[in-house]
């Protein structure tokens, strides 16, 4: 069997110590016929001793806290060094996910156009497109 894991950047959530904010890339590792592959991904975000993940799923943008065992026992996470970990910091960032939550008219759609959100939260892409992403395009749009 193949170890995706086996990252040593790679943090299992449920083993993350969060006595340190950050914001990290995660993913759910699934066993599937003998293989580990990796499935649905989120951001997580961690301030002040509280874990919350911020995703698209189902259709919706969510920004919750991380109580959720399946997010705890089946994520993998790799801390984004290039976001400073301060309390400000993470603060700004949580903010900017919440505006892009109210302002998201996002749509499942498997299209990778380069597209993000601006400082104020807005979808912005040069194709012309509508705002579409799975989960991994969506977190990458965030970021």
């Amino acid at each position: 069997m193949s170890d995706i894991t086996s990252d040593t950047d790679l943090i299992r959530t449920k083993d993350a110590d969060l006595s340190n904010n950050f914001i990290a890339l995660g993913m759910n590792v699934a066993v599937i016929e003998n293989e580990q592959q990796g499935g649905h991904s989120a951001l997580f975000i961690c301030l002040n001793e509280e874990l919350s993940v911020y995703h698209f799923d189902n259709g919706v943008v969510n920004l919750t806290p991380a109580s959720d065992d399946r997010f705890f026992n089946h994520y993998y996470h790799k801390k984004l060094d290039f976001i400073h970990p301060d309390e400000s910091t993470i603060q700004a960032f949580i903010a900017h996910c919440i505006q892009i939550k109210k302002g998201s008219n996002l749509k499942f759609g498997y299209v990778f156009d380069g597209s993000l959100y601006d400082s104020v939260g807005n979808h912005f892409t040069t194709s012309n497109l509508p705002e579409l992403a799975t989960c991994v395009g969506f977190c990458i749009n965030v970021i």
